[in-house]
């Protein structure tokens, strides 16, 4: 089994300025390095409460068919398409 990030969030849940103000940093020189102290963050909340916590698109490979297919990093928003290879080893798209 594989969870891989496809698409990362286009957004933080968070703004600069927003946590600028929570941390009562009157100045700030660098919201680059800000931006990335957040985006860490977040990463960092995800990867404990195993939850996404802004969109983002993730690849998840299992080796078999299952009888229940636990949804990782819910919430879950779309399935985009659904690939098993068969028998004779061609991949297939599960039709909707």
């Amino acid at each position: 089994m594989a969870l891989v990030s496809v698409t990362p969030p286009t957004s933080e849940p968070i703004t600069v300025e927003l946590a600028r103000l929570h941390a009562k940093i009157e100045t700030l020189d660098d919201y680059a390095l800000m931006d990335l102290y957040i985006g860490a963050a977040r990463a960092y909340a995800e990867g404990f409460v195993e939850r996404s916590l802004a969109s983002q698109t993730w690849r998840y490979t299992l080796d078999c068919f299952l009888p229940v297919i636990r949804v990782p990093m819910p919430p879950l928003i779309a399935v985009t398409s659904l690939e098993y290879v068969d028998t004779s080893g061609i991949t297939q798209t599960l039709a909707s």
